[in-house]
């Protein structure tokens, strides 16, 4: 007995969804069926898995006062001279533990 590819398919889905299978991530997820597709639950949450944004100011001194509230270790700064423009990355992290990048503060 052989089975066709839509058989598999439908079979692979039944059980996935059955399971609701979640992977252990940081950010809650599942796998569900339409091809095995990752769903990102933390839009159903009532707040986000890890802090992320972007504080974007012409202010010296309201960029000043943010960085030095949020300042943590490992935190990094690049500085454009040409622009003259300022971006710190909160969560760079290192070679070995790599963070997201997407907390930061921007300053032109």
């Amino acid at each position: 007995m052989s089975l066709t590819k839509d058989a598999i398919q439908l079979i692979t889905d039944t059980a996935l969804e059955a399971n609701g299978k979640k992977l252990e991530t940081l950010v809650p997820t599942v796998v569900l069926p339409e091809s095995s597709k990752v769903i990102d639950l933390e839009k159903f949450q009532s707040g986000r898995s890890r802090f992320r944004g972007t504080y974007s100011t012409h202010s010296l001194a309201d960029f000043s006062t943010y960085v030095v509230e949020r300042a943590e270790p490992g935190a990094r700064g690049f500085i454009d001279q040409d622009a003259m423009s300022c971006v710190l990355l909160f969560n760079l992290g290192t070679t070995g533990e790599p963070g997201h990048a997407d907390d930061r503060a921007v300053l032109k």
